[in-house]
């Protein structure tokens, strides 16, 4: 019998889900629980409700800020994602977020400073610090 090959490294990731849908809650626990799935969540957030931080409507959203770790890189992970939310119909063109999934941060560096800096992900950053 062969062994099944030992990741040589894991990588770190700060991820943030968010949806401004009508059932919002439950659309970013589900994608939380396929992330969990695909990748070892470390700590996540409860789901928790914030404004639309773009100003674009005045749609609130539902967040979860999860940590986790995974041998896929950085493009690989983020494609998956980005298929995930194709899969559940997100759609660039209307105002309502079925699923967004965005890798925030990697191995400690920030990816995506729009974010990092947005209250949104703050918050989550704030309840995951607490929850240690």
């Amino acid at each position: 019998m062969i062994p099944a090959a030992i990741p040589s490294s894991m990588e770190r990731y700060t991820i943030t889900l968010g949806s401004n849908d009508a059932e919002k809650t439950r659309l970013v626990r589900e994608a939380l629980e396929w992330l969990g799935t695909r990748v070892r969540i470390l700590r996540a957030t409860a789901p928790y409700i914030t404004p639309d931080s773009t100003g674009r409507t005045a749609l609130d959203y539902a967040n979860i800020v999860a940590e986790a770790e995974t041998p896929l890189q950085e493009d690989e992970l983020d494609r998956l994602c980005k298929s995930y939310e194709q899969a559940a119909g997100r759609t660039r063109e209307s105002d309502t977020v079925l699923i967004d999934i965005d890798i925030v941060c990697h191995n400690g560096t920030v990816l995506r400073q729009a974010d990092y800096v947005s209250p949104h992900f703050r918050t989550g950053l704030h309840l995951l610090s607490s929850s240690r």
